[in-house]
């Protein structure tokens, strides 16, 4: 439980996603100009004849417009909705027109696959699957639509997009949960590299690599940072009395008295033996006194018992504040020589 309430906030799941987002916007970008402009190209062809079609002109515009207007947005979400409507909506044009010579209907097979990539699984078979059912009864009662088709014309496309359907969905599921599980393993690895497996806290590895990176990258919503510098008093003496065995059990009683008396934003790392570094985010130096105060007190009145042993358990706190990211480590130091002082001014204090 202390390992998942920590850990959730730090997921680092962009791998995964970045290859998916890369995948998503490179069909995006294809399909919208391949299918912008050959939809612009075949309308334009006869656009002084009879068989013009307005609509289809509006609709290629539609779909050039949105891919345009995409590259300048960060967020790409919206324009790969606007996409798959679009091609819901030519597919249904296509149905109801026939396009040219009433071969409109060869145009449709790319379309489910592209509203796919563009919308995700699930989102992407509930789309298919309604498309599916609107061409059919659109095919299967001929009033209601322009275009002639004969019965074998119809009964066959209707085998062959079902088909197509069918097997893209398979596919993608399968991509989908693939991507997912490679994911987790990731997430799972990052999780096991960067904890303390006796206390399930932060490890040194994850201050360095995860904490203080995000920290620099959000300076402004992070300082100033009280680094606080925290030590077991006398914690040689249970192990050397009681065995290591009740040692670690103490160490995990720590573990879990901070975790329990912490900000939902502060941050609980394991550094060795029995040190542990606890950093107060967006905290003053009188603030991140007053918060180390209250853990002090905490493990006081907290003793450790378990199997007829009691153990009065007391620790020594050092605290610095940091500024800005360029202060940090000059931080830790800091407070690293404060707890040492409030070793020497007889322990169970904050300097």
């Amino acid at each position: 439980m202390i390992a998942k309430k920590w850990w959730d906030n730090f997921l680092e799941r962009s791998p995964g996603y970045n290859i998916e987002e890369k995948r998503r916007k490179l069909v995006f970008y294809v399909a919208s100009y391949a299918g912008g402009l050959i939809t612009l190209f075949f309308s334009s062809q006869h656009i002084s004849t009879q068989s013009f079609s307005p609509q289809l002109l509006f609709l290629g515009l539609l779909i050039l417009l949105n891919v345009i207007l995409s590259h300048f947005v960060n967020k790409k979400q919206p324009f790969f909705y606007t996409a798959g409507l679009l091609n819901g909506g030519l597919m249904l044009y296509l149905t109801i027109s026939g396009g040219y010579n009433n071969t409109g209907l060869f145009w449709i097979f790319p379309l489910p696959i592209a509203s796919f990539i563009l919308l995700g699984y699930w989102i992407g078979l509930i789309f298919n699957s309604i498309l599916y059912l609107l061409v059919s009864l659109l095919l299967l009662n001929p009033d209601y639509i322009q275009a002639s088709y004969s019965s074998d014309d119809t009964s066959r496309f209707l085998a062959s997009l079902f088909t197509t359907i069918l097997l893209a969905s398979i596919g993608e599921y399968f991509r989908y949960r693939s991507q997912t599980e490679l994911t987790e393993i990731n997430l799972e690895r990052q999780r096991q590299a960067n904890t303390d497996p006796l206390t399930h806290l932060p490890n040194r590895r994850f201050l360095e690599t995860v904490y203080l990176p995000r920290l620099h990258n959000q300076e402004e919503q992070s300082f100033p940072v009280t680094c606080v510098v925290m030590d077991i008093d006398h914690f040689k003496q249970v192990n050397d009395k009681h065995g290591h065995d009740i040692g670690d059990k103490v160490l995990k009683h720590i573990a879990h008295l901070l975790t329990q008396h912490i900000r939902q934003t502060d941050v609980v790392v394991r550094t060795g033996g029995e040190e542990f570094l606890v950093i107060f985010p967006k905290a003053d130096l009188s603030i991140g006194f007053k918060l180390s105060e209250k853990l002090r007190q905490t493990v006081e009145v907290s003793p450790f018992v378990m199997e007829g042993t009691t153990l009065d358990i007391t620790c020594s706190f050092g605290v610095s504040t940091a500024l800005t990211s360029d202060e940090i480590n000059a931080a830790f130091k800091q407070a690293d020589d404060k707890l040492y002082q409030a070793k020497r001014a007889g322990r169970n204090c904050v300097c």
